[in-house]
């Protein structure tokens, strides 16, 4: 199996607004949010954050002020509004060019999308408007804007992602030490001048990677450097990226000093347009072999001993984020483990006690692992950990009904009550609906209320007991909807990746047999398949069978319902 990178919708925002609260603050500048400033609000979060990631949404509008992200405030996302409209803008000019950011970030494990950040100085002097020396930093849709020296990737020790961004400038307006990976990005120069000046250690192996970027150029611009060395040992490579007729025909520039010759480390592969012509190039930059380039990778460029954080570096979509749970290249996947939200033991007064939040990544069944899923997409959290507040909350919204947790009853046991109340509350849409074929029956349920000895709490509680029944009798009274097995193939054309499917039983008493979500493997070919906590393999697959074949195999399975997580 394969990792492809396209883009799916789900993670560019949530229409879920009032499902659980999403940010931690809110930045305004008409007096609406928490703060009408950036920077305090990033001075308001705590320092380190043991809890997990912070996310402050920052509102549409132009904020004109120098923001800092100080080194004690880790793990803090800013989100804009919208990409266009909310800016950060500053107008510093200086050849102490370290002074001059719009914005600067020293914590660790920084995250920002959807923003613009703008140096909007005229002056010819270096003016830079991001400077990341932070490490795990990724930056996501967002428009970086200024003229020299636009960009500064700091600190040769840190890992930088930029994904699906634009960047523009005049000359050498990419530059830095860092490791950086640029994917899906537009790299565009004003004038005539050099896109990256690298200052790459001899220590490492890379420097700047771009991944199937576009570099484009103004209409005046005739004579544009891919690349020059800030220090001797500059690397950079480019990735099957397009690049426009403006550039030189030797490509790579030694920067006057013939003996960064025998250092630079500059290396193109499959590049396309005007400007990827080979044969004029300088010939101490190099073509990478096929073997090479697949070798380059950003879970190989990222990863460090003990650092999980290269896997999931670029979760920009489902195929992306499964990887939390699910690593098919290496045979690898969270465990199944039945029953991981009971307590080892039951409550003295069970009726009356609250469940804690159970978040297990590392164990997980049919259901929790479709929760976890869930949770993370719906809260755009990329880096799932249990300790994420934004995960939490996501969690206890979906697992519990009306979002409320209170004691066992108020967990959602049956699936189609999971799926009613979630719809119920604006986190997703039943796309069973909308499908060909489909069939409506009611059916009794009271499968938990007729096998005590499956759920010790109800065998010891006749108050828990007479909740649920009251709630199998509700479930019992609306229809259930499903897709039956001979027309799932038919609406193949509805389903789309990240669904959530959901096998619907003749088992007496019982609606929901197994769970999972959509995987298309190849979105060119119609053959959805299934990723979901296997109970037969021990853990998270995918399945070489389709969702149909699945079904068809599924003994007691009559049909499946299709939900789509409300995201924009």
């Amino acid at each position: 199996m394969r990792k492809t990178l396209f883009a799916l919708a789900i993670f560019f925002g949530c229409a879920a607004s009032g499902f659980a609260q999403l940010y931690d603050f809110v930045v305004a500048k008409d007096g609406s949010g928490d703060f009408t400033s950036i920077q305090e609000a990033i001075y308001s979060v705590g320092d380190f954050r043991p809890e997990g990631r912070l996310r402050i949404l920052v509102k549409n509008g132009d904020y004109e002020e120098k923001v800092v992200v100080p080194s004690t405030k880790t793990n803090v996302s800013l989100v804009g509004e919208d990409r266009d409209n909310t800016r950060l803008v500053w107008h510093d000019a200086s050849d102490r060019f370290f002074e001059t950011y719009t914005l600067r970030v020293e914590g660790i494990g920084f995250e920002c999308e959807d923003m613009t950040i703008v140096n909007d100085s005229k002056s010819d002097k270096p003016a830079v408007a991001l400077a990341i020396e932070a490490d795990r930093a990724v930056l996501r849709n967002c428009r970086i804007l200024g003229a020299r020296n636009t960009l500064f990737n700091g600190n040769e020790d840190s890992r930088q992602m930029l994904y699906n961004c634009y960047i523009e400038g005049t000359t050498d307006f990419i530059f830095g030490p860092a490791t950086v990976w640029m994917e899906g990005c537009i790299i565009h120069a004003l004038t005539d001048g050099c896109y990256v000046a690298a200052s790459t250690p001899a220590t490492h192996n890379v420097g700047y990677i771009f991944n199937r970027c576009r570099f484009t150029a103004d209409a005046s611009v005739k004579k544009q450097w891919l690349g020059k060395p800030w220090r001797g040992f500059a690397a950079v490579a480019l990735k099957e990226c397009s690049l426009p007729a403006c550039i030189t025909p030797q490509g790579w520039s030694n920067d006057g000093n013939a003996a960064n010759e025998k250092t630079a480390r500059y290396y193109e592969y499959k590049c396309s347009g005007e400007g990827a012509k080979r044969s004029g190039r300088v010939a101490w930059s190099k073509e990478m072999d096929a073997t090479n380039a697949a070798h380059l990778t950003v879970k190989r460029v990222f990863q460090r001993k003990g650092d999980a954080w290269a896997t999931n570096a670029l979760p920009n979509d489902f195929q992306r984020l499964h990887f939390a749970f699910c690593d098919e290249y290496r045979g690898k996947g969270s465990a199944y483990v039945a029953n991981t939200l009971e307590p080892e033991k039951i409550p003295a007064q069970p009726a009356t006690a609250i469940e804690d939040i159970v978040i297990r990544l590392d164990a997980v069944d049919c259901t929790t692992f479709v929760e976890y899923m869930s949770a993370a997409i719906l809260g755009r959290v990329y880096d799932p950990t249990p300790q994420d507040s934004i995960m939490q909350r996501f969690v206890q919204a979906l697992r519990y009904r009306g979002g409320k947790r209170g004691n066992y009853a108020t967990r959602k046991h049956y699936f189609t009550d999971w799926i009613r109340d979630n719809v119920a509350q604006g986190s997703m849409t039943d796309i069973t609906e909308t499908c060909e074929g489909v069939v409506r029956k009611k059916k009794t349920i009271n499968y938990m209320s007729t096998h005590l000895k499956s759920y010790p709490q109800l065998a010891a509680s006749p108050a828990l007991l007479e909740q649920i029944k009251g709630i199998e009798s509700e479930l019992s009274s609306v229809e259930i909807s499903y897709i039956p097995c001979s027309r799932i193939i038919k609406n193949y054309p509805n389903i789309i990746e990240g669904d959530i499917i959901a096998f619907i039983t003749s088992t007496p008493g019982l609606d929901v047999q197994h769970v999972g979500m959509v995987w298309r493997q190849d979105p060119e070919k119609d053959r959805p398949q299934l990723m979901h906590a296997s109970s037969t393999n021990g853990r998270v697959i995918i399945t070489n069978a389709t969702v149909a074949d699945y079904a068809f195999e599924m003994k007691n399975c009559i049909g499946i319902k299709v939900i789509r997580l409300n995201v924009k």
